[in-house]
């Protein structure tokens, strides 16, 4: 069964509400800028909508709505927490350690899809025991992975120590 979180979720001015279980996309001007007004509010809910039918069958599934976000749980002990930001005209996407501005929501929904598939995974790159790199590579056809997009984080005194990497990805669904 599929275990949903509700928040509610604040819409600039000082009530809170409940947001609904689905709705599409704001793709009226007038929706659009409603939208803008309260707060990425149809931006949030066509999220939502969209991750629970990429959810539907997993049972395993537990997703978090917040204000501003909404998170689908590790899926996975190796997996990693998948996490879905939207704002009015920005979203940002966090798999695990990794994380990025998106271009659009149909690609941040995109983005979710594929890591709980298991066809995203989250690189970490250590040294001494300290991450100095996070890759998020994704799956080609012929299973071998490729970079999508790097983090690099500067240290000191790299030479001379332990190099580790770990890998945090999502099993594909039963």
């Amino acid at each position: 069964m599929l275990d949903i979180h509700w928040n509610t979720m604040s819409m600039g001015d000082s009530t809170e509400h409940t947001m609904p279980p689905t709705v599409g996309y704001a793709s009226h001007p007038a929706e659009q800028k409603s939208s803008a007004r309260n707060g990425g509010a149809y931006e949030i809910q066509a999220l939502i909508s969209e991750l629970r039918r990429a959810i539907r069958d997993r049972p395993d599934a537990t997703m978090i709505i917040d204000d501003g976000s909404v998170t689908v749980l590790r899926l996975s002990p190796e997996g990693p927490d998948v996490t879905a930001f939207v704002t009015p005209g920005r979203c940002a996407l966090s798999i695990g350690s990794w994380h990025d501005d998106m271009q659009s929501l149909d690609m941040t929904v995109d983005y979710v899809k594929l890591a709980l598939a298991g066809a995203l995974r989250v690189r970490i790159d250590k040294i001494g025991g300290k991450t100095w790199q996070n890759a998020l590579e994704r799956r080609q056809d012929d299973g071998t992975w490729r970079e999508e997009s790097v983090l690099t984080y500067p240290r000191l005194n790299l030479f001379n120590r332990r190099k580790t990497t770990q890998y945090l990805q999502n099993a594909s669904a039963p």
